[in-house]
């Protein structure tokens, strides 16, 4: 809990509660003499900017600083409810500079969305008033939130912090590398390619799925020598650029692992790793496939195995279980029978 206080005496009283910090209000910026004495006590300190000018808020700056005390900036806009064209969130940047110092939104426009736009450009404090009643006298009521409206803005910021990450370089999420195997294209073999050919243009095409070369590595490719056959259709892949095979490296883990494969690549991929389960994922064609191409009769895979079926099919039918129109979801309920089985 902190406090504002709006004159020395109670500033004093509360310092004799022993507050860990105080609020200043907006009203009071201009106030040398109580922001300097509540600077005074050393206790961090929270200040709002609103119906003040630059140089009024450099001189309080000026005041809280000769007295060394930790404080915090806050944009506000002093209107009720405060115009959205009046809010200016861009200036908290500006208030960073001239505190040298962490800086917030206090809001007192209606809605949440403001507060939450503030984090997402620097808002290290947010201050949003509270009410059970938005019908009650008074100008606060009416822009202040009701307790559910509190927890929403509190979980939405959350994730907007969430959401913000970092500005190192970037790097691909675990997710993204997963449907970059499957979404993205790679450098393939146009037609049968054998141990010392050159490659030409003419023998590169770009197809799906991304497990090989990347397309921007194509130039790269053009001129090499080849050092294994790659049939019609085969991805080309780093080894290739080295001149040399890529060695097969072991990998241990601590828990079961596996692979989001597609019919037609899983065996090969098993030729190079051992995964403990597969999920075959399926495009809308895979669904007609007949299975023998792929599989022995009888067949038992030495892995557990998943099947990830697609949410669309051809002629933009989108599976949905939860369809009103019937003709829709009795055809939803047997492409997914056809899948599980």
């Amino acid at each position: 809990m902190i406090c504002t206080p709006w004159d020395i005496p109670s500033a004093d009283a509360l310092h004799r509660y022993g507050m860990p910090g105080y609020k200043i209000a907006s009203a009071d910026l201009t106030n040398h003499d109580l922001l300097g004495h509540v600077a005074g006590f050393g206790a961090a300190m929270i200040v709002s900017t609103g119906m003040s000018s630059e140089q009024e808020i450099t001189a309080a700056v000026d005041v809280l600083r000769a007295q060394g005390a930790p404080f915090a900036l806050l944009q506000t806009q002093s209107t009720y409810p405060a115009p959205y064209k009046d809010v200016n969130l861009r200036y908290m940047g500006r208030l960073a500079e001239l505190g040298d110092c962490l800086v917030g939104y206090s809001g007192h426009e209606r809605g949440w969305h403001v507060p939450v736009a503030a984090v997402a450009r620097g808002a290290n404090i947010i201050e949003k008033h509270v009410t059970l009643d938005k019908t009650l006298e008074g100008t606060d009521h009416k822009v202040s939130l009701l307790p559910e409206e509190l927890t929403a803005m509190v979980r939405e910021i959350r994730e907007v912090e969430e959401a913000l990450g970092t500005d190192k370089p970037r790097e691909v999420s675990t997710g993204e590398l997963m449907n970059r195997v499957n979404l993205a294209k790679s450098l393939v073999a146009a037609r049968d390619l054998h141990t010392g050919d050159v490659v030409t243009a003419a023998d590169v095409e770009v197809k799906s799925p991304g497990r090989g070369l990347q397309p921007h590595r194509r130039e790269a490719l053009l001129g090499v020598t080849l050092h294994r056959d790659v049939p019609a259709g085969d991805f080309f892949y780093p080894g290739d650029l080295a001149g040399r095979p890529q060695s097969r490296s072991d990998y241990s883990f601590h828990r079961p692992w596996g692979l989001p494969v597609r019919f037609h690549d899983f065996r090969a991929l098993l030729e190079v790793s051992e995964p403990d389960f597969l999920e075959f994922h399926q495009s809308g064609k895979d669904m007609d496939l007949e299975l023998s191409q792929f599989f022995e009769a009888g067949e038992k895979l030495p892995q557990s195995f998943t099947v990830h079926a697609p949410d669309l099919y051809p002629g933009d039918f989108l599976i949905d279980l939860a369809s009103p129109d019937d003709a829709v979801w009795e055809r939803s309920i047997t492409r997914c029978s056809a899948s599980s089985t």
